[in-house]
């Protein structure tokens, strides 16, 4: 499964239309696969691969209209945009205070973040970064509320939820939730709160290609 894009070309496969959706609107507005509300349930079951050219050297950021068009002419697919009130988290600093560490003053080096199989690692990522991997991890949106403008440099090692962990006293053994207040000084406290969403008012598979 994944998307590879290179100058007028973009291969997609084995991708489910529910987050292919989400995708095709990155150039809109920042949506991911849990704000794409409705739609039968072959949206999740369903994979799809894709083979698009586009005029010229397009990149990734350009083909991303194009590919909605793609969506609308071959699914027939219709959506309308909405503000729901949702399950949210609020990012909070916890009671013992910050625990990780700010990136160095005079460090010239780029924001970078490397996630691997339970472990998110960052260096100079700043809390909107933060929020936005957290979301897409948990599946609802995390809004920032810890005040901290500054770019932070950590390791968090965490257990995805439905898994199962060897050592229950090994920090990788933590659930996210958990793994965050412990090893980063952060809180994500349960709340409901406005949240743009995406609604299929209609669908259809495509016929073969």
């Amino acid at each position: 499964m994944g998307m590879f894009p290179s100058p007028g070309r973009l291969r997609i496969q084995n991708y489910p239309l529910r987050q292919l959706i989400a995708a095709s609107y990155g150039h809109d507005f920042s949506l991911k696969t849990f704000q794409v509300i409705g739609g039968p349930a072959w949206l999740d079951s369903d994979r799809y691969d894709i083979e698009a050219k586009a005029e010229g050297n397009a990149n990734f950021s350009a083909m991303l209209p194009m590919l909605k068009t793609l969506l609308t002419d071959r699914f027939a697919l219709r959506t309308h945009k909405e503000i729901r009130s949702l399950p949210v988290y609020e990012l909070t600093v916890a009671k013992g205070g910050l625990k990780m560490h700010e990136s160095a003053e005079g460090d010239d080096t780029k924001q970078r973040s490397t996630i691997r199989e339970h472990e998110f690692t960052g260096h100079k990522v700043n809390m909107t970064l933060l929020s936005d991997w957290l979301a897409g991890e948990l599946g609802r949106p995390v809004v920032d509320e810890t005040k901290l403008s500054g770019k932070y440099d950590f390791s968090l090692k965490y257990t995805p939820e439905g898994s199962e962990a060897a050592d229950a006293n090994a920090p990788s053994a933590a659930s996210l939730l958990t793994a965050i207040q412990e090893q980063m000084g952060l809180k994500l406290v349960a709340g409901k709160g406005p949240v743009e969403v995406l609604v299929i008012d209609s669908v259809e598979r495509p016929s073969s290609n």
